[in-house]
């Protein structure tokens, strides 16, 4: 298979697991463990890549694409429940062949892919710690949790997408840069971190978003590290999580300032020493 032949200098495999695509990259170093790290909605495994460097020092990097994006088969699902479900017991297979040599395990994510590291630390028994980038316990806001996109608004991005795919996805990533620093420059990066989109993958796509809608984690208490870096400036995830947090959970938060949703990308130093702090701590 045409991945398979990837190469860096570091030692750099490439693998599928059964639907998955997965770019393993080994530590420089004696590696004190495996970091398992899912990409956001519309983007792919390439979005983390600038982050690797800082975390591969010490750790084992395996970048995972989600069903339906990057080099990841589409699901034969119809739902998106079936869809979480069947992305959720792929990624648990996942971690079941990272802990086969008895390191320890992080699963790391942004956005969407955070909620599903957090989900992945209540199911897995082999998850050590979970970290989520501009990722929210729950991402539609409702009476118990107002600290979210407004539902109105998500569902009518739902609609749009499924009418108007290209247009939509436009609007999502001046979404993402929306409150940046440098927005100019992050909304020149995006396009080359996002997934190849077609016809095919719009199913699966809509699919994974709405499962954003089932992701929630606002009644959950963590028995194991669990930590959101969350950007002030952030257009999809409001910064009054954090406060939020600080008075209902044990959950740890950090900001970035002048931030926005994809802020790791035009500052993956920073985040990247984030990342590793957290993993230092516990």
């Amino acid at each position: 298979m045409r991945w398979r032949s990837l190469r860096t200098k570091l030692t750099v495999l490439s693998d599928v697991v059964s639907e998955l695509f997965i770019k393993k990259m080994a530590a420089t170093q004696p590696a004190r463990g495996k970091l398992i790290v899912l990409h956001g909605w519309a983007f792919d495994h390439r979005c983390w890549l600038p982050l690797v460097p800082a975390l591969q020092s010490e750790y084992d990097v395996w970048l995972v694409d989600l069903p339906s994006f990057g080099a990841s088969a589409c699901l034969p699902v119809d739902t998106a429940e079936a869809w979480l479900a069947q992305t959720l017991l792929l990624l648990e297979r996942v971690i079941d062949e990272a802990s086969v040599s008895g390191e320890s395990i992080s699963v790391f994510g942004w956005s969407l892919g955070g909620q599903l590291a957090l989900r992945l630390l209540q199911r897995h028994s082999g998850v050590r710690s979970a970290l989520g980038v501009a990722t929210n316990l729950q991402f539609c806001a409702n009476a118990d949790w107002p600290w979210a996109m407004p539902a109105d608004k998500f569902s009518e991005f739902l609609k749009n997408f499924i009418s108007a795919p290209e247009q939509t996805l436009k609007i999502f990533l001046r979404l993402v840069a929306a409150g940046d620093a440098d927005t100019l420059a992050l909304r020149k990066m995006l396009p080359n971190a996002m997934s190849p989109f077609d016809a095919g993958r719009l199913a699966n796509w809509h699919f994974a978003l709405q499962s954003l809608q089932l992701l929630d984690h606002t009644e959950v208490v963590f028995d194991r590290p669990v930590r959101l870096l969350l950007s002030d400036c952030d257009a999809l995830v409001p910064i009054a999580v954090a406060q939020a947090l600080a008075e209902t959970s044990t959950l740890t938060c950090q900001h970035l300032s002048r931030a926005s949703h994809g802020h790791l990308l035009i500052q993956p130093t920073l985040v990247a020493q984030a990342l590793a702090s957290f993993l230092h701590d516990h």
